[in-house]
């Protein structure tokens, strides 16, 4: 008896680490993320020299697509974090948007990051008339289709994700969704950004004459893109073997201190996963220093706006 006592004492405890994880963690995650990814695309709208370039039509999608998984799938956590109210289970429609919208940001956000490094890797190509290969307007057009793939992709997500758990309760559908998002919203994605960042490496390093010739705005994307890659992959990676061992384990019956122990283990790589999402501003103020300039001369540029605005108080 006292054995089993202490078993469920461990467990509770755990359970509370998990929950505050996903309550203290989750919420700077949120408010970071959030101020980030809002100054990103300030700047990238803002600044001609970086609107003009189709990469960073692309990182603007990255940025809306991020900040709605963190507007879904974070904050959710975070609110049953503090609370122990799950919002999923409570409201039908938040369940429907957090499955739909959460992972079509992700995967929007996550593609778009990879056609913009097959972007970068065609800029530095010295084949100059791959230099032309992705323009604006064809930039727009990805990105409409991308958003449209995946909400159409997720469709089933809507329909399958029901009350009163917020659980998927077709079995087929339980058994093919997380191969799905193993393969196609993980693996593939990642692959890409592996191989294009590693590709536009080497172009980078392999000509230094090609290297000199890129204007300065391409040059600082460049280092900008790698860094946020590199990123992507480090957050990214541990996430995929937590997916395979929940497929690979999901039949096996598990002790409550088993599961208990999984799911902190789940918890703390989840949060570290959503770095991808939200720390992409951070990644770009440490890799370029134009950006960090970039950034210190429009918030003056506002702070003198607001100055002239605001009243004289006498």
């Amino acid at each position: 008896m006292s054995n089993a006592t202490n078993v469920g004492d461990v467990v509770f405890q755990i359970q509370l680490i998990t929950t505050n994880i996903y309550a203290y963690l989750g919420l700077i995650m949120f408010v970071v993320g959030t101020v980030g990814n809002v100054c990103n695309i300030v700047v990238f709208t803002h600044l001609r020299s970086l609107s003009s370039l189709p990469s960073s039509c692309l990182l603007l999608a990255s940025f809306v697509g991020s900040q709605f998984v963190l507007s879904t799938a974070v904050l959710s956590r975070v609110i049953f974090g503090f609370s122990r109210y799950d919002p999923l289970v409570s409201s039908i429609i938040w369940c429907k948007i957090r499955w739909v919208l959460g992972p079509a940001g992700g995967g929007t956000a996550l593609t778009s990051i990879g056609l913009a490094s097959v972007d970068r890797y065609f800029i530095t190509s010295r084949q100059i008339n791959r230099h032309r290969w992705i323009t604006v307007r064809r930039a727009h057009y990805m990105i409409l289709a991308v958003v449209l793939f995946w909400l159409l992709v997720l469709i089933p997500n809507a329909i399958y994700y029901t009350a009163p758990s917020c659980t998927i309760k077709n079995s087929i559908f339980a058994q093919f969704s997380p191969i799905f998002s193993l393969t196609a919203y993980s693996t593939a994605p990642l692959l890409i950004l592996a191989v294009f960042c590693t590709l536009t490496w080497f172009n980078l390093h392999s000509d230094n004459i090609r290297t000199t010739r890129l204007s300065s705005i391409q040059y600082q994307v460049n280092k900008m893109m790698i860094a946020q890659i590199c990123i992507v992959l480090i957050t990214s990676v541990p996430n995929i073997f937590v997916q395979i061992y929940t497929l690979s384990t999901r039949t096996m019956v598990k002790s409550n201190l088993r599961q208990a122990e999984e799911k902190l283990v789940t918890a703390a790589i989840t949060m570290f996963g959503y770095t991808a999402y939200a720390g992409s501003f951070y990644v770009y103020l440490i890799a370029s220093r134009k950006y960090r300039k970039n950034v210190r001369t429009i918030i003056f540029r506002r702070l003198n706006q607001l100055n002239h605005v605001l009243p004289q108080v006498i």
